[in-house]
């Protein structure tokens, strides 16, 4: 190839370069324009704000995803449209994010800058318990990790302090998994003061409380018989000696008013003794090869 020639095919990427800047600008400005149309509705308390729209968020990541062919990896997609939508947020409104990392873990970080992109201001906090005392105090959202069962002091019961739902999880990370950055396998999810939004393909959280003669089977069975598809993935033993307190994860987006929850515990077995929906989040998409 010619001299000449490379110089046509690199004044057609300074013309492309300028197109895609453009559009840029284009989007951003219309997506300050939604907000402040919205704005009326921003700032209610249990309300999410009018600029962070997690299942609207999922919903725009797979379709740029199932939509897109060609040369460029598709994880590269995933991040250029991730730092825009964090940008699009932070112009419409600040926010920070408090990432609780056990160990001082980079990997805890790594997945929330992954996610909220590289304008968004980030803070590391020492327990789960500052975590969520600073989205209580509507400072950040929360980034804490994903639990594990038979953890000697989970974070995820205290979302439901005695027995009403105020802060809730809404997302979890990593939402797709890049290939060259598997963050050490790490997990986390994401804690904020409002609910959080159907996606259209989600999981819901619930914590339940059982007697402690309640075996997993049984509870499990409990759900089924409900028509409602569940996995227990962590278990906690109340030091207040009213049972086991199951974390449980159900196909779908549920909220606090469905029925089929309630019903569990007006069972006359006395088996099931609480239900508390703590959240949903959209499934997310795997690994991007």
């Amino acid at each position: 190839m010619s001299n000449k020639e490379l110089d046509t095919l690199r004044q057609e990427i300074d013309a492309v370069d300028q197109e895609i800047h453009r559009l840029l600008i284009r989007r951003t400005e219309l997506v300050l324009s939604i907000g402040d149309n919205k704005r009326n509705g921003d700032g209610e308390q249990g309300q999410a704000p009018v600029y962070l729209r997690t299942g609207r968020e999922a919903e725009l990541l797979r379709r740029r995803l199932a939509a897109h062919e060609g040369p460029l990896p598709r994880g590269v997609v995933a991040r250029v449209w991730r730092e825009l939508i964090g940008a699009a947020c932070l112009m419409q409104s600040p926010f920070r994010v408090a990432v609780f990392a056990p160990e001082r873990s980079a990997g805890y970080w790594d997945l929330a800058r992954n996610h909220y992109g590289s304008s968004v201001s980030m803070s590391l906090v020492t327990s789960a318990q500052g975590a969520l005392r600073e989205v209580s105090e509507g400072k950040s959202l929360g980034v804490l990790p994903a639990w594990s069962d038979g953890e000697s002091d989970p974070w995820w019961p205290l979302l439901v302090p005695a027995g009403d739902v105020t802060l809730h999880v809404i997302c979890r990370l990593p939402f797709y998994e890049s290939a060259t950055g598997r963050f050490e396998n790490f997990a986390a999810f994401v804690v904020a003061p409002f609910p959080p939004e159907a996606s259209g393909d989600d999981l819901s959280l619930a914590v339940v409380r059982v007697d402690e003669s309640a075996s997993r089977a049984r509870l499990l069975d409990k759900f089924k018989a409900a028509g409602l598809e569940a996995r227990v993935v962590a278990v906690n033993n109340d030091p207040g000696g009213a049972g086991l307190t199951n974390l449980v994860e159900l196909d779908g987006y549920l909220d606090g008013d469905d029925r089929r929850l309630a019903a569990l515990s007006e069972n006359e077995d006395g088996a099931v003794t609480g239900v508390a929906v703590i959240g949903a989040y959209a499934r997310p998409v795997g690994s991007l090869v």
